[in-house]
């Protein structure tokens, strides 16, 4: 039974129904609700924010290595495979698989699937090196030194991080531009082309990302100088006069 600040009530079919509430706290919740529902308490500083982040990669990975399966480094644009590419990629692997199973037997399609994964670890693993590497010294300056204008927890400036990415990498896929978003091939080999690509990508979308709710003109040239050393080497930033929130990213130069 659902009971409704109107007071109206309504009847809900426990078989077919079930209804799942995430909240910050239970200080609105009465004592009837707290009795009649399970509850499960995940702090976010016990769950942290690499859960999140791992499951986020593995699907970006599985879109890139599907989207690019079929295509050439040079004309990868859009955000997800359509029936027509994947009939297309299909029909390019049906006499490689065929001319395989009759040189070799069932173990050729093995090797070929093992070839893929590799090339998925080598990619993932180095995309993981940058969120290792960055995003809690950037999360621990924001916690030490900033002055956010909303309140905040990790998951959440890592999910909007996670979402750049998404939006710079795999572009817009109802656009038929080419400047839909950067360009990746993950597959057959990750190039150091790609590997900068990402890299500025990255450091684009955790700048923006962790510290876009920084307040203060102050703590934002304070957030500057930590940002710049510690992507220097991996994202340099142009010198001179302004931060490193006065810059944009132009995946293609």
């Amino acid at each position: 039974m659902l009971c409704l600040p109107s007071g109206e009530r309504m009847r809900l079919d426990a078989r077919r129904l079930r209804i799942m509430f995430e909240v910050e706290d239970l200080s609105q919740a009465s004592p009837a609700t707290v009795s009649r529902c399970g509850m499960v308490y995940m702090p976010s500083d016990v769950t942290g924010w690499r859960a999140f982040a791992r499951s986020w990669l593995a699907g970006f990975m599985e879109r890139h290595w599907y989207r690019n399966a079929g295509s050439s480094s040079s004309d990868v644009v859009g955000d997800g495979v359509s029936g027509r590419d994947q009939q297309r990629a299909a029909q390019q692997q049906r006499p490689q698989l065929a001319a395989a199973a009759a040189a070799g037997g069932a173990a050729a399609p093995k090797a070929a699937a093992g070839s893929k994964s590799a090339e998925l670890a080598q990619a993932e693993a180095f995309i993981w090196g940058l969120f290792e590497s960055h995003v809690e010294p950037l999360l621990g300056w924001v916690r030490a030194h900033g002055c956010e204008a909303l309140p905040s927890v990790d998951v959440s400036l890592v999910a909007t991080l996670t979402a750049l990415m998404d939006a710079i990498c795999c572009g817009s896929s109802s656009s038929s531009s080419s400047k839909g978003g950067v360009k990746l091939c993950l597959g057959p080999v990750l190039t150091e082309s790609h590997k900068v690509q990402l890299q500025y990508a990255f450091a684009f979308s955790a700048v923006w990302a962790i510290g876009g709710n920084l307040e203060g003109a102050a703590v934002r040239e304070q957030f500057d100088g930590a940002a710049r050393r510690l992507f220097d080497g991996t994202a340099n930033f142009p010198g001179g006069s302004g931060t490193v929130f006065d810059y944009c990213l132009d995946p293609y130069k």
